[in-house]
């Protein structure tokens, strides 16, 4: 079986992830669990699992990855997991991962040069008994020396897994993210729209400034009800913080 996972802490955009979710739905036939504090009705999600907000709190990314040991924890040998952030917009199933490569553990490395090589806005797990050992007991191991606890874990631990061979970078097709960081906004945005227009790649990373791009008009299947303009959830929000970027 297919599933997919998401997290969705504080609702910080609605319409980003009704969007998130249609366009998954619209290409694959996978099974949705999403982890949330505020579980809400929305067409698509296959199951909400409830998170206390303590759990959250100062640790999002700690809390995903123990999400992620509850849905490993609950799902069959051989199941295929993919583990997606919410501004995400599909273009095409991404299951083809698992088609492309031969892997436990599938990580996408950027389209362009960052501090860290992975983005861990997607990534897939093949579940079995190494991959639930790598992302319980191995994590909890790793995770022990770390002082922060909340945003950059999760990436972080990909990383890791891709520099120790215990990952395989499927490519940034299935994961297609123009850093703003690296890029002009005007840029990453021109970037999206003609990786849109001529569907050569399989998801788009909207990630920060970029999810304002389901506001402007030329993408399809995009749900907005009302005007929901959030995008720093870093720094704004019900969990915000001032984390600072790794230097790893």
């Amino acid at each position: 079986m297919d599933y997919c996972m998401m997290v969705y802490f504080g609702r910080p955009n609605d319409n980003v992830f009704r969007t998130s979710v249609k366009t998954l739905k619209k290409v694959s036939n996978a099974l949705l669990k999403v982890y949330s504090d505020e579980p809400f009705d929305v067409k698509g999600v296959d199951e909400w699992i409830k998170v206390e907000p303590a759990q959250i709190k100062g640790r999002r990314m700690s809390c995903l990855m123990e999400c992620l040991e509850d849905i490993l924890g609950k799902l069959s040998e051989n199941d295929r997991l993919m583990i997606t952030d919410i501004d995400t917009y599909f273009l095409a199933d991404p299951f083809t991962a698992f088609d492309k490569l031969d892997f436990d553990i599938g990580v996408t490395t950027r389209v362009n040069s960052w501090i860290q090589p992975v983005n861990a806005g997607v990534f897939f797990v093949r579940v079995n008994e190494k991959t639930k050992k790598i992302f319980i007991s191995d994590f909890k191991k790793w995770a022990e020396s770390l002082e922060n606890k909340d945003w950059w874990v999760k990436q972080l631990y990909l990383c890791h897994l891709l520099k120790t061979g215990q990952a395989k970078d499927v490519g940034w097709e299935y994961n297609f993210c123009p850093s703003t960081d690296v890029f002009s906004i005007e840029l990453a945005s021109d970037m999206i729209r003609r990786a849109y227009e001529s569907k050569s790649v399989k998801v788009l990373h909207l990630k920060s400034e970029l999810c304002l791009e389901i506001y402007s008009g030329y993408l399809e299947d995009v749900v907005i009800n009302g005007i929901d303009a959030s995008w720093n959830w870093l720094k704004e929000g019900k969990y915000a913080t001032t984390t600072p970027t790794p230097q790893v």
